[in-house]
């Protein structure tokens, strides 16, 4: 993590990161929510103060459609102008659970403004679940949807992934110029284990 540089910024607001981006080779998009809090919160206490009510932009609650859609496309417009090669985005198969029902329509809108781009090399990555240490509550979770699969009861469509996975299959997709398009959960798994990754990305 030496190697690591971290800044602090809001995606929604290029100027907070424009000057990093000249010169990258790729940008990896993996910003989002579980939940809206704020939607969450004028549900348990109607006084609560929304959004909307907020004067000032930044200090509004993130919801899916400004962390997940919104913050894919100023992002992606943001490498585009700056002449990145490749833009990786970290989507989902399906809701996780206790998500609401934006979160999945929020996610399909942003492959759909990645996918379309042709100014770059666009990935989408949409796993199941992606389970690791430093999110603590995944793992038991990915432990239940392994043995529902195995017993035959309706769980996740796909098997959960685990998050040093997902990030080897990011570095090949990167390195590898042939890898484009969208990749669910088996393809991520080739990728992350290929020391060629493939290049037939679902249509």
């Amino acid at each position: 993590m030496d190697k690591v540089q971290f800044v602090k910024g809001d995606a929604l607001y290029p100027e907070d990161y424009r000057g990093l981006l000249s010169g990258c080779t790729a940008v990896v998009h993996s910003i989002g929510i579980l939940t809206e809090t704020s939607a969450i919160l004028e549900r348990v206490l109607p006084q609560w103060p929304s959004a909307r009510q907020q004067t000032s932009p930044r200090a509004s609650a993130p919801t899916y459609d400004s962390a997940i859609y919104q913050s894919t496309k100023v992002l992606l417009a943001e490498a585009e102008a700056a002449h990145v090669e490749a833009f990786l985005y970290i989507s989902a198969s399906e809701p996780p659970p206790y998500t609401m029902r934006g979160f999945i329509a929020a996610k399909r809108k942003a492959d759909e403004v990645v996918l379309a781009s042709q100014r770059l090399r666009s990935i989408v990555f949409r796993p199941s679940l992606i389970y690791g240490p430093d999110r603590w509550f995944t793992t038991p979770l990915s432990m239940l949807f392994s043995f529902l699969q195995r017993v035959g009861v309706q769980g996740p469509a796909d098997t959960p992934l685990a998050g040093t996975t997902v990030g080897r299959a990011a570095v090949n997709a990167i390195q590898d110029r042939n890898v484009r398009g969208l990749y669910l959960a088996p393809d991520i798994a080739r990728l992350a284990e290929a020391n060629t990754p493939p290049s037939d990305p679902k249509s």
